[in-house]
């Protein structure tokens, strides 16, 4: 599965649009470590798209994947069962490969979780079948809750 990512160019470009950025600068600000000065410390260069590993290495505590990954055995019982991931096939930010990379992660580990694929890009893809794909899950999970009461 090969598909082109936005060029970071471009990205940058629409994070500088509006005067403190969008997507990438809200993350950086909550996810990101500060400077001694108070200011965010940006997970990569605007200009040569250079990832700052330092600051990839502080992101790693928010990784919902290898949290998952490493308190697994722990959430199991809680979690099972009860985890829905949903994504376009063509993501506009490819974050359509990384949750290919969770699924993996997660089979390994004999984790019940629904992984959905839909056609569509960060911004298409909530069609009518992503719906009711996600409707009926939800439904049947309420279902099964109430079977349990």
């Amino acid at each position: 599965m090969h598909r082109e990512i936005q060029p970071i160019s471009i990205l940058v470009h629409f994070e500088n649009v509006m005067y403190r950025g969008e997507q990438d600068h809200s993350f950086d600000a909550v996810y990101g470590p500060r400077e001694k000065d108070g200011e965010v410390r940006p997970f990569y260069n605007p200009q040569t798209g250079e990832v700052n590993l330092d600051v990839a290495e502080h992101w790693k505590q928010y990784d919902i994947s290898l949290y998952l990954q490493k308190n697994w055995s722990r959430l199991k019982n809680d979690l099972d069962h009860k985890i829905r991931i949903s994504v376009g096939n063509e993501d506009t930010y490819g974050l359509n490969l990384p949750v290919h990379l969770l699924q993996d992660e997660m089979e390994k580990l004999n984790a019940t979780i629904t992984f959905a694929y839909y056609p569509g890009t960060h911004f298409t893809v909530t069609t009518a079948a992503y719906r009711h794909d996600q409707d009926k899950w939800l439904e049947d999970k309420y279902q099964e809750w109430l079977a349990k009461k």
